[in-house]
This record gives C-alpha cells, structure tokens and sequence, in this order.
C-alpha cells in the first residue's frame, strides 16, 4: 500500500481500517462516511496505525473512529485542516457582531459570526449554506474542529461553549470577555465541552474555572500557541 493511502474493508465481519500517515481533508470525509456505515456491523471494528497491531471497536461506538484518528495525529492533521479554511470569505459571508447574543460562532481571529445567519437555528443548519473561497463544511461538527468555536447564550437558561482544538490567543481573549458577560447575566449554569465526549457544567459564581478546564485540556499546545507572551504563559495550570 503506497504512503498516504488507507485501506478500508467494508465486510460485516471485522471491518477494517489502516492507515499510517495523517489523513488528508477529503479522506477524513470518507472516514466519517465509513465510521457510519460500519455501524451496524455484526462483529468488531478493528483499526491499525501499523499494519501489525489492531485495536478493536464496538459496531456501536463506531462513531469514535473519526476522534481516534484525530487523537493519533493531533496537531498535524488539525494544523493541515485549518490552512484550507478561508476564513476572511467565511467572515464576509455570514457578517460579525460585537454582540454575543447575536452570534453562535468564535472564529480564530476572536471575532463574532452572526449577523447574516438565523440566530436561533440549529447548529448544522446554516455552516453547510458557506459556498465561498476555501474549505466548506457540511455540518456544525466539521466546523468545530477547524477551528472555530461554538457559543450558545440562552438568558435565563444555559451558555453552552464548545471547543474542540487549542484556541488562539484571540480566542482565549473573547472567551475571557464571554465568561465575564455570563457572570452579568441571569444564566443557569455554563456548559462546557471539549470534545464529543468531555462535558462539564460550571456554576455562575465558580465561572473562571471554565478557563481553567480549557486551559488543562489543551495544555501544552496552548502554551506552544503562547510562547514568548510571558503574561499568558504565566498563569498556566
């Protein structure tokens, strides 16, 4: 098998999936598509970064593979994903807002998308519409792990954040700005995830540990992100 190939094996009995080397943008679709398919597989999912060691999956979490394969190569594929993103077109497309209860996203230069989308549709609803320059996305989700950063203010009941790759400078800015202006308003609880299945719900009058768990999630690529800005490095946890 040539470098930079993945084999699939599509068969109800131990589907199979190998590959070596980060996916690339159009083979991560066909993973997602796989993962799918697989689901209802009779027996298990075996998966392989080697060729000579499997790991087994149940049919039934299937949809982990995706994540696996991201955990396998982290910054490299998130890195190589984010370069295909236009996100000056994407800005000009859905228009930014200064307000967060007017926006559903915080792309990685801190600003606030939302002028030019329904504030109250759900979440994969409106990214797949972007038909500008650059990578498009089907879904809320693809969105996500390019990058951006999904808010979710609702008075009165929960600010729902989600954040599922290292935030930038800019982006930790805003979150601080988001999480003052939680404190400010009649929220039940912040919800916080940080990835598919890391989710945690944070009191009004606890709300700086948000930035807390952020920051203990992504750890060192935070810190890489922030090197030689000593006054963002130094309150690391």
């Amino acid at each position: 098998m040539q470098d930079g190939a993945i084999r699939i094996c599509s068969a109800p009995e131990n589907p199979i999936l190998e590959l070596r080397v980060p996916p690339t943008k159009k083979q991560m679709d066909v993973l997602y598509d796989w993962a799918d398919y697989v689901k209802d597989s009779r027996d298990q999912i075996l998966v392989s970064f080697d060729f000579s060691e499997y790991e087994s999956i149940d049919p039934e979490n299937a949809f982990r593979i995706p994540g696996i394969v991201r955990r396998k190569f982290g910054s490299t594929l998130e890195e190589s994903e984010k370069e295909q993103v236009d996100w000056e077109s994407i800005k000009k497309f859905f228009g930014t807002t200064d307000d967060f209860e007017d926006s559903l996203w915080i792309v990685p230069d801190g600003s606030l998308l939302g002028k030019n989308f329904d504030r109250h549709a759900a979440r994969h609803e409106d990214i797949d519409k972007y038909d500008g320059p650059g990578r498009r996305f089907r879904n809320g989700d693809e969105f996500l792990r390019s990058g951006a950063i999904r808010i979710e203010p609702v008075p009165g009941g929960y600010l729902t954040i989600e954040i599922y790759v290292p935030p930038t400078k800019s982006q930790m800015e805003r979150l601080y700005d988001l999480v003052d202006y939680a404190r400010k308003n009649p929220f039940e609880k912040i919800e916080l995830s940080t990835g598919p299945e890391d989710l945690e719900f944070v009191d009004l009058d606890n709300s700086k540990r948000v930035i807390w768990l952020i920051r203990r999630k992504f750890g060192s690529t935070l810190l890489e992100k922030y090197k030689g800005d000593r006054s963002e490095c130094s309150t690391m946890e």
